[in-house]
């Protein structure tokens, strides 16, 4: 983590991921703070005030990108045109910041504090769990102590429905077709209502699956859930926004620093090796333990 000059302005600059800013509209939505000063990229108006973030942040100026920036995804220059495109973008960056002030970055984006040298950047560290970290980043601003706990009253009911998100952008992370197909029959096979989402530009082989285009639909769709089970995507940090309970299945063992403290609490998630019964069996006691649903003994 970066020093800050002493009594400089703290602005939390958000430019990366969208998982990233849920995590910290989450940290700041479960605790007691002062509203938060940021710059805001295009690409994530929609986002933020799809969560209603004006409650928490107050929006100091807005940057004129309207997609990641390209310093974050490297892998996509390939051209002179790229470089040119890349070094417009640092230049826009650069107009909306002042030496004098300090800036919140995720960690996804210190990468920035690389690029321009003379500016004050602080972003979380990586040997806690990142809502901790984000915590911490955000501490000048907080009333009282974040409490990681969730909120139990969403626990202890009987569900009557699960949603699925089974699909991410990086390839790697999307729960295999095969074990998809498992769940979907477990879960009706326990009586439950099951709906399979996926993001319109996904090719995820489910036919049955409902598509969502942007989020604006995705955030009411996971408002409206009761719980559910997800890759590690986007939707899981979504779910921890909503105080929706969330199970997730990774397909390599996960880094416990980067999933949400509902995880950790509850034990929420599991890994997929190939055997399907070990999964399903993970979930139906998850469900047992924590849920009124005497149909998970079968």
């Amino acid at each position: 983590m970066l020093i800050n000059q002493p009594n400089s302005k703290k602005t939390y600059l958000p430019i990366r991921a969208f998982g990233d800013f849920v995590i910290s509209a989450s940290i700041i939505s479960k605790g007691t703070y002062q509203r938060i000063p940021i710059i805001l990229p295009n690409y994530l108006s929609e986002l933020f005030y799809e969560l209603n973030c004006t409650k928490y942040f107050y929006i100091e100026r807005v940057i004129p990108m309207n997609e990641y920036h390209k310093l974050f995804q490297l892998y996509k220059i390939k051209s002179l045109s790229d470089i040119i495109n890349l070094k417009h973008e640092i230049k826009i960056i650069k107009k909306c910041l002042l030496k004098e002030d300090t800036y919140l970055l995720d960690f996804r984006s210190k990468r920035l504090s690389v690029i321009l040298p003379g500016y004050n950047f602080i972003y979380p560290g990586i040997y806690r769990n990142i809502y901790i970290e984000k915590n911490d980043l955000f501490s000048d601003f907080s009333l009282n102590t974040f409490n990681s706990s969730y909120r139990i009253s969403y626990l202890n009911k009987k569900i009557h429905s699960i949603y699925i998100f089974p699909g991410s952008r990086q390839g790697y992370k999307v729960i295999h077709p095969k074990l998809l197909k498992e769940l979907v029959k477990f879960f009706s096979s326990l009586n439950l209502k099951v709906k399979v989402f996926i993001h319109i530009n996904e090719n995820f082989d489910f036919s049955e699956a409902i598509k969502f285009k942007n989020f604006q639909e995705l955030t009411v769709i996971i408002s409206e859930c009761e719980f559910m089970i997800s890759a590690d995507s986007l939707p899981v940090h979504l779910a921890y926004y909503f105080d929706k309970p969330h199970f997730v299945i990774f397909n390599t063992s996960p880094n416990t620093n980067w999933i949400t403290p509902y995880m950790t609490l509850f034990d929420a998630f599991a890994t997929y090796n190939g055997n399907i019964n070990a999964i399903l069996s993970s979930i139906k006691l998850y469900i047992k333990k924590y849920f009124n649903n005497e149909d998970s003994d079968k």
